[in-house]
């Protein structure tokens, strides 16, 4: 998928194990701006990126690309 969320910016991830899973949310739990700023980031993010529009977009923008093909 084009435009990955990156860790720290749009979202956060933990490992597989959670063995991380306290330390990550105790330091958004004390860190307001931090926590906001991601939250904020992120959801631009997925708005720009990843809504149904821009998933839509491009998928008829590749198959315009691979095809030559113009849908709509």
């Amino acid at each position: 998928i084009p435009h990955p969320f990156i860790k720290g910016e749009h979202a956060e991830f933990f490992r597989e194990d959670l063995g991380d899973l306290e330390e990550i949310l105790t330091f958004y739990l004390n860190n307001d701006a931090a926590r906001e700023a991601v939250a904020k980031s992120g959801h631009g993010h997925l708005k720009s990126y990843h809504s149904t529009t821009a998933r839509m977009k491009y998928l008829l923008d590749w198959v315009r690309q691979y095809t030559g093909v113009v849908i709509g």
